[in-house]
């Protein structure tokens, strides 16, 4: 047994260390979660107004479409669940979706504390340094923490009036400082055993890698889209899938029908209606809008749509809790 590879690739001399001034109102903790964990949840959702920093950290599929594009998760969850656009954390822009781990870690260092349930959240968070608190549900993540040491509590047996600053004191990080090295040797062990080379045997380090890496414009992680107008429509047809971009017109964007977008975008919105536009140039640089929710042509060329009269000058407003599928 070698343990999470992850927390290997800060070397041998890992270590976590506790502030003894607490938490306060003003630090910048994070919060992760597994969305069948309902008093988890409902600690999340008291510490939403207690600390104002807080960020939320979703971690699945389901979750960046619901970000990208407004698709609701699919399971029916308990409602205290942040799992809908309209949970105060999405209201406020407090969730982020990392693409890539470079972005993540560096923000992970920047944090004061994380907590939550997603057993790898806690991990990317311990690898930089920062402190952090499991609350596990099952015996794979009591497994991981118990040979690392990390710090946890059985989710069942907390309640859900728990403010983080009781799992903040709670954690002691004297026995994963003592045992990150000895886990450290033992998987490096197992990798020259099997012969893979790596770049802490000696002669193999790569010191120019860093500094390359620091150098790659990583995306910005995923945030919640809310507000109105062109602004909030450009975001979500920005997020569409790269197979669409050919449809998109290169030289203007179309005002938008209220029932979809343009190109081959299919939209659902509040109204539950699906309709596609389609947007082509007009004669003298107008563009003409084609409804096909009602499979007719557009019989004028205009800013808006000329079956449905949606778009000519309008603001079109992206409500919020709009269901936009794609």
């Amino acid at each position: 047994m070698t343990g999470c590879p992850s927390l290997y690739a800060a070397g041998r001399n890992l270590t976590v260390h506790k502030d003894d001034h607490g938490l306060g109102p003003d630090s910048p903790i994070t919060a992760n979660l597994t969305l069948s964990q309902v008093t988890l949840g409902k600690i999340i959702n008291q510490a939403v107004d207690r600390y104002p920093e807080m960020i939320y950290v979703p971690q699945t599929f389901n979750e960046l479409k619901m970000l990208l594009w407004g698709v609701p998760l699919p399971q029916p969850l308990d409602p205290s669940m942040p799992a809908t656009l309209d949970h105060p954390l999405y209201r406020q822009g407090r969730v982020r979706f990392f693409l890539d781990p470079v972005r993540w870690h560096r923000f992970l260092a920047d944090r004061s504390f994380t907590f939550g349930s997603r057993i790898h959240g806690n991990i990317a968070a311990l690898s930089v340094g920062t402190l952090a608190y499991l609350l596990a549900f099952d015996s794979r993540t009591v497994e991981l923490a118990d040979y690392h040491a990390i710090p946890y509590a059985i989710a069942s047996s907390v309640s859900p009036t728990t403010d983080p600053a009781e799992l903040y004191d709670r954690a002691d990080f004297g026995a994963f400082n003592a045992t990150h090295p000895e886990n450290f040797e033992r998987f490096i062990g197992f990798l020259d055993k099997n012969e893979l080379a790596h770049t802490f045997q000696l002669g193999m380090e790569n010191p120019d890698f860093e500094r390359r890496l620091d150098q790659v414009d990583f995306p910005d992680p995923v945030r919640p889209v809310f507000g109105t107008g062109d602004r909030a429509i450009e975001q979500v047809l920005d997020r569409r899938p790269g197979d669409r971009a050919g449809a998109r017109p290169a030289t203007r964007r179309s005002s938008r029908c209220s029932t979809g977008f343009d190109g081959s975008t299919r939209a659902r919105m509040s109204t539950g209606h699906a309709a596609r536009v389609r947007t082509t140039p007009g004669p003298s640089g107008g563009w003409r809008n084609a409804c096909r929710s009602s499979r007719r042509p557009a019989t004028a060329w205009s800013d808006g749509c000329s079956n449905c009269g949606a778009g000519r000058g309008a603001d079109r407003r992206l409500e919020d809790g709009a269901k936009i599928g794609l």
